[in-house]
Parts: structure tokens; C-alpha cells; sequence
């Protein structure tokens, strides 16, 4: 079982350049008890949306309240304005007050005005619950190595580090054993041309996935 104010925490790879307009960041949840299978009511989770224009450094937009519904909820946050020429990210914090559960995230949609250049969808969705880990991967993009910290690591398990290259070819593979409540690891990837690369990292229950960009 996870201790209170547990959290879930999805993340996006680079979206796009900002073009110095207003963004409007909306996405669909829904978030479900685990042990009842029953919606969480209204309030009883928070979703906090955050952006960065570099994947490290993250500034708050707005925190949300769950709605009680058994569907998705469509969550929409006030609109940020990165600088012109500003690489953009985002995230989405779901923080539980109690209990044990599971979150589903989906229609992303990150559009900037006028034209909606920066629409995207491919942000980091699944689900969490009992044996879930907490995963934070930094700098994305990347040049020499790859940050992987891990916690609510509640036993002992291995996951395995799958990259893909942008033709589906397998470029990178390694295991990791997790034994402590809170692991980090360094994932060295100099040796990579500069490239977009998905990251599958697999775990005895769940299966996530990254997408990386590799610059000099």
C-alpha cells in the first residue's frame, strides 16, 4: 500500500519551439481506487500541470482538483507564454491525499496560438498501482548520459532499459536492479549519434515508455 500524499508523475519528451504565443495545456484523467475499483471523489486527488523549457527546471501552472466521475474528465489549465525560441516540456503531477490507486492520462493537447504548431499527444500515460514506481529521468535532451531516479520502490525487483533508434532498432539494453525505496542509476549514452530514441523501461508490472532526443 502507498502512504499518504502519494504521487504519480508523467512527464513529456520536447514538444517544439515556442513561437512567443500563449500556450493552452488541456489533457483527459480519470482516477480510480484501487482496492474498491470505485472513481475518486471530487478533491480527492490534485493534478498538478507544470511546463519547462528544458526538462530540468519545472514552473508550476495551476493545480486542479479531481472531479467525481467513473469517466474521463477533461482537465484544462491557464495558458503559459514561453519566450520565443524557448524549448517546451510538460508535466502533470497526480497527488493522492490517502490510499492506494491508479491514474489514466490521455488526449494530451498542448497547442500554442495562432497556427497550433505545438500540438501534441505522446506524453507519458499509464497506470499506477500496488509494485508502481515514481521515475524521474534527466536532462531530456540529453549529450553524454541519462539521470534514472526511483522511488516508492517498495521490493526488491529488476527493470530492463530498452532504446530504439528512430527505425525501431535496438541501439541499448541494460538491466537494473532496484533494492532501496529510493535508486538512482546513470545511464552512459555518449556513444549515441544525435538522434530521437524511445525508451522502453519494463518492469515486473508495467511497461514505460520515453521519448529521449540526443544533442552535442
Amino acid at each position: 500500500m502507498y502512504d499518504s500524499n502519494d504521487r504519480e508523475v508523467l512527464t513529456s519528451g520536447i514538444i517544439g519551439q515556442s513561437n512567443g504565443t500563449s500556450v493552452a495545456f488541456s489533457f483527459d484523467a480519470k482516477a480510480i481506487d484501487y482496492t474498491t475499483q470505485v472513481a475518486v471523489g471530487e478533491g480527492d486527488c490534485t493534478f498538478t500541470g507544470y511546463w519547462s523549457a528544458d526538462g530540468t527546471n519545472w514552473t508550476p501552472i495551476n493545480i486542479l482538483n479531481s472531479l467525481s466521475s467513473s469517466s474521463c474528465n477533461t482537465y484544462t489549465y491557464n495558458s503559459f507564454t514561453p519566450t520565443f525560441g524557448e524549448d517546451v516540456y510538460v508535466r502533470i503531477e497526480a497527488q493522492w491525499v490517502v490510499g492506494d490507486f491508479y491514474v489514466v492520462i490521455d488526449d494530451v493537447s498542448v497547442v500554442q496560438s495562432p497556427d497550433g504548431s505545438c500540438d501534441y499527444s505522446n506524453i507519458i500515460s499509464g497506470k499506477r498501482q500496488s509494485g508502481g514506481l515514481n521515475i524521474n529521468l534527466f536532462p531530456n535532451p540529453f549529450s553524454d548520459m541519462i539521470n534514472l531516479e526511483f522511488s516508492h520502490v517498495t521490493e526488491s525487483q529488476d527493470v530492463l532499459i530498452q532504446l530504439y533508434d528512430e527505425l525501431g532498432k535496438l541501439v541499448f539494453i541494460q538491466s537494473l536492479s532496484l533494492v532501496d525505496y529510493n535508486s538512482a542509476f546513470q545511464l552512459q549514452l555518449k556513444h549515441l549519434p544525435e538522434s530521437i530514441y524511445l525508451m522502453k523501461l519494463i518492469s515486473p508490472i508495467h511497461t514505460y515508455s520515453y521519448k529521449l532526443i540526443r544533442k552535442n
